[in-house]
C-alpha cells in the first residue's frame, strides 16, 4: 500500500509541471504507469491465486475422514472449524464426540470419489463416496463397502493471512437416519426394519412399573440367510431420559420371540423388545436404533 500511495504521489508531482524537461516528463509518465499497473497485478494476484485456499473442499472432505479413520487426530482436527462446539458429526457436537475413541487400530486406504462440489461464497458442500476393501471405524461407526458422506464447510482466515477451508458439518444416510415410525428401513445390506406397533401394558402384581412392548418386523431381502440380535439395539427417548431393554434373561413379561436368531433368505421375522419405566415416564419423543453399523432415529 506504501509503494502505491508512493506511485500516486510521484504521478501528482508529474502533473503538476515540478519537472520541467518534456522528454524526462514523458519517460517518468511511462515508469510510474508501470509501476502502478505492475503493483495492480500484485493485487490481484494476492486476491485470486496466492490468497485462496492451497485446499479445495474436496480435498480437505476427503483428507479428514482418511485422518480419523486412521486415528490422526491431530491432522483431522486441523480440518474442522477451530470452534469445536459449533462442528456437528452424524447428529453429535463434536466437543463431547472427540472424547470417543475408534476401536480399530489397523489402518486403512479408502478410494474416494467427489459425487459433487457446491461452493457458494464462504459455503461448500461436498457430497462424495467412500469405497472400502477393508472394514473401518468412524467414531463408533462400522464402515463397510460403501459410505455416502455429505460434508459441508466454511472458508474462514483473512486478507493478510489468507483463506481455508474448515468443516463444519458431516452427515451420512448410510451412518445415521431419521425417519418416520412404520417406515422400512435398511439397516444393514438387504436387511431392512419396520416398527409394527409400540404399547403400553400394565401388570397387577407391578403397579409401580410401566412396560413398554416394541413390536417389530425384519425383512430379509438377500438370497442368504442372516443372523441377528436386536433386541438390545433399540431405546426409547424422552427429553434427556433414555430407556434401554433390561437383560434378556432377567426381563419380565417379555413376549416371544425376541429379536434375536436367524432370517432365512426372502422370509421376514416379527419379534419383540420390552422397556420398563416409571409410571411418570409419560410419552417418549424418539426411538433410536442403534447398531455398530447404523443408527435410526424414529419419531412420530
Amino acid at each position: 500500500m506504501q509503494a502505491l500511495f508512493l506511485a500516486l504521489k510521484t504521478a501528482r508531482l508529474i502533473s503538476m509541471d515540478v519537472i520541467i524537461d518534456p522528454k524526462i516528463k514523458k519517460i517518468l509518465k511511462i515508469l510510474g504507469f508501470t509501476f502502478f499497473c505492475f503493483l495492480i497485478s500484485l493485487f490481484l494476484l494476492k486476491v485470486f491465486y496466492f490468497n485462496r485456499p492451497k485446499l479445495s473442499p474436496y480435498e480437505v472432505a476427503k483428507n479428514y475422514l482418511f485422518y480419523e479413520q486412521n486415528q490422526i487426530r491431530k491432522k483431522a482436527e486441523k480440518l474442522l472449524f477451530p470452534r469445536f462446539e459449533k462442528v456437528e458429526i452424524l447428529d453429535k457436537n463434536y466437543k463431547e464426540l472427540r472424547k470417543e475413541i475408534s476401536p480399530s487400530k489397523k489402518s486403512v486406504f479408502p478410494e474416494f470419489e467427489l459425487e459433487k462440489e457446491k461452493i457458494s461464497g464462504r459455503k461448500a458442500e461436498v457430497f462424495l463416496k467412500e469405497k472400502l476393501k477393508n472394514e473401518a471405524y468412524f467414531f463408533e461407526y462400522l464402515l463397510q463397502g460403501e459410505v455416502e458422506f455429505e460434508i459441508s464447510l466454511k472458508k474462514i482466515g483473512s486478507f493478510k493471512r489468507g483463506y481455508q477451508w474448515k468443516i463444519i458439518k458431516i452427515s451420512s444416510k448410510d451412518l445415521v437416519e431419521k425417519r418416520k415410525i412404520g417406515d422400512e428401513v435398511e439397516v444393514e445390506k438387504g436387511l431392512f426394519l419396520k416398527i409394527l406397533e409400540i404399547k403400553e401394558k400394565k401388570i397387577k402384581k407391578y403397579p409401580q412399573t410401566k412396560f413398554i412392548l416394541l413390536k417389530v418386523k425384519l425383512k430379509n431381502k438377500t438370497s442368504r440367510k442372516k443372523s441377528f440380535n436386536f433386541y438390545p439395539y433399540f431405546s426409547l427417548k424422552k427429553g434427556k431420559e433414555v430407556l434401554v431393554p433390561p437383560n434378556e434373561a432377567s426381563a419380565l413379561f417379555l413376549p416371544k420371540p425376541i429379536l434375536k436368531g436367524k432370517i432365512s433368505p426372502q422370509s421376514e421375522f416379527v419379534g419383540y423388545t420390552l422397556f420398563e419405566a416409571g409410571e411418570d415416564f409419560g410419552d417418549f419423543d424418539e426411538i433410536i436404533f442403534q447398531s455398530p453399523r447404523k443408527k435410526v432415529i424414529f419419531s412420530r
